[in-house]
């Protein structure tokens, strides 16, 4: 699989995600929350599409470049949703308290995506074994 799947993947499994715990929500007769489900999941994907990033920027580099560019994407994912809970929480705005449990929901899902994407990318990245 190519980097630039990943701009499939995540949105597709963010999307999923939402749609199911909306059924689920429904099913249960509880409130899913509308607007804090579509600022999480818009902030996900964001996070997502952050996490990639520093292995396009890698472009070809050796196996252990293209590895800490990964490790750098999965701490970019991290404190994009950091951020995003963050902004929510000190700004106040009208979002129920179910952002949280969504920001949670798609924090795993879309870091299972982005972590099987990125390992993808570092096997398939030239080993450059040097000997000293």
């Amino acid at each position: 699989m190519n980097r630039m799947l990943g701009l499939l993947w995540i949105p597709l499994a963010v999307m999923v995600t939402g749609a199911g715990g909306f059924g689920l929500c429904t099913a249960l007769g509880w409130n899913p929350g509308l607007m804090g489900m579509t600022v999480a999941g818009a902030g996900s994907i964001l996070a997502g599409f952050a996490g990639i990033v520093p292995t396009l920027l890698a472009g070809r580099g050796s196996q252990a470049e293209v590895a800490q560019a990964a490790l750098i994407g999965t701490l970019a994912h991290l404190f994009v949703h950091a951020l995003l809970a963050a902004v929510v929480f000190l700004a106040k705005p009208p979002i129920g308290p179910a952002f949280v449990y969504w920001l949670l929901a798609f924090y795993w899902v879309s870091l299972i995506v982005l972590a099987v994407l990125l390992a993808g990318v570092v096997r398939r990245s030239r080993a450059d074994i040097r000997g000293n």
